[in-house]
């Protein structure tokens, strides 16, 4: 659609302008709305803000590569992203001594309004797109084919803003119990991402005619069940 922004002679890729838009907005959200009794200072959120954003990049590129050697030039997979934001904050709670459930509950849903924001930027570059479609609300990516497709991006930048509303909502909530916002948040991501997954055409098959992303939902949405589980069971 549209994957430079023009300002004169200046090309500015869009993808990566959302990546910087979104982790701005969510660093200062992520500021603003800190607890008194949180066992880190703003300053301490901003540092951790910069490490997540610098070493989620990494992790995505990494895993993008791993998953498409024939063209390691252009792309990123969130799942690599999302494992690198848990050793950041794995790092993290073990150079503060502090509780990891602490931080993934606070992280996760900022995390997911992240992802709201690079799914905008996806849409913005006409990557990640859907199968071709002939409903009234398919888009056509120029850069593609031409084809009038599902704008995948757009579904899941949509599920994310509401699994972050949910996400907050379940951290005000519910605090006290550490790690049920962790588990409830990335559970609701494995499970609408696994279905979206159908409508994409860019992950190979790996397993059961399911690409890998939607084993890595699976796997996902099962240890968080049976965590969130554990966690209201203990309770």
């Amino acid at each position: 659609m549209y994957p430079n922004i023009v300002i004169g002679k200046l090309l500015i890729p869009s993808w990566f302008t959302m990546v910087i838009i979104g982790a701005f907005i969510t660093t200062l959200l992520a500021i603003h709305s800190r607890p008194q009794n949180f066992p880190l200072s703003r300053k301490g959120i901003f540092i951790i803000a910069l490490a997540l954003t610098v070493f989620g990049l990494i992790g995505a590129r990494i895993l993008f590569i791993l998953i498409h050697p024939e063209a390691p030039k252009n792309g990123f997979a969130y799942f690599g992203a999302l494992v690198f934001f848990m050793l950041v904050l794995l790092v993290c709670s073990v150079l503060r001594k502090l509780s990891l459930l602490t931080l993934l509950d606070y992280a996760m849903p900022f995390l997911m309004l992240s992802q709201f924001f690079v799914r905008i930027g996806c849409l913005m570059a006409g990557c990640c797109y859907g199968r071709p479609t002939d409903k009234f609300f398919g888009v056509t990516f120029k850069t593609v084919d031409g084809l009038s497709r599902h704008p995948t991006q757009a579904y899941e930048a949509l599920a994310l803003f509401l699994i972050y509303r949910f996400g907050r909502i379940i951290y005000n909530r519910y605090s006290q119990i550490r790690g049920l916002t962790m588990a409830g948040t990335l559970a609701l991501y494995g499970l609408v991402r696994f279905f979206i997954e159908y409508l994409r055409t860019d992950s190979p098959s790996v397993l059961f005619n399911l690409s890998l992303a939607q084993v890595a939902c699976l796997s996902l949405l099962l240890i968080s069940v049976s965590c969130g589980a554990a966690l209201l069971w203990k309770r």
